[in-house]
């Protein structure tokens, strides 16, 4: 896909599967969700949660490795 590209409605994109780059910015925007499946999503470099927004794991482990600042009314 070369260019901007716009999936409306209630459409799905879906690939097989082989590796799928996402390079630059990439949103999800509305009510919309972004869901994989049971493999692996690396995060690399900062990752923002903005808003009144939360960020919920499953029940299995969570592992948070180096310095874990906490700030504003959580602190």
């Amino acid at each position: 896909l070369n260019g901007d590209t716009s999936i409306s409605g209630s459409k799905t994109f879906a690939t097989g599967t082989a590796t799928v780059t996402l390079n630059g910015a990439t949103t999800v925007s509305g009510s919309n969700t972004f869901t994989t499946g049971a493999g692996a999503v690396p995060l690399a470099g900062d990752t923002a949660i903005s808003g009144s927004k939360s960020f919920t794991t499953g029940t299995g482990v969570l592992t948070l490795s180096g310095p874990l600042p906490v700030s504003g009314a959580n602190a």
